[in-house]
């Protein structure tokens, strides 16, 4: 999806905010979770939200040098 999408700040970063301010918002509410049934609840928020960071990866391999890719999927 971010390789169709072409925004003023790029095409991977708008997803990668989105990403990451969703994750750092569900996980605040972790701790705040009452009972199991929200906590099931937050963590499938969690799960729909990683759609979005799915082009993080694709973020990492433009930058990485191809000769340094080894060694940064090691360190991974």
């Amino acid at each position: 999806m971010s390789d169709r999408i072409w925004t003023r700040w790029g095409r991977r970063k708008i997803f990668l905010i989105i990403y990451f301010s969703g994750l750092a918002t569900i996980y605040f509410f972790y701790p705040l979770a009452p009972n199991i049934f929200v906590f099931v609840t937050i963590m499938f928020l969690a799960s729909i939200v990683s759609i979005f960071g799915g082009s993080f990866e694709s973020l990492k391999l433009e930058i990485v040098p191809p000769y340094l890719r080894g060694r940064s999927g090691a360190i991974n």
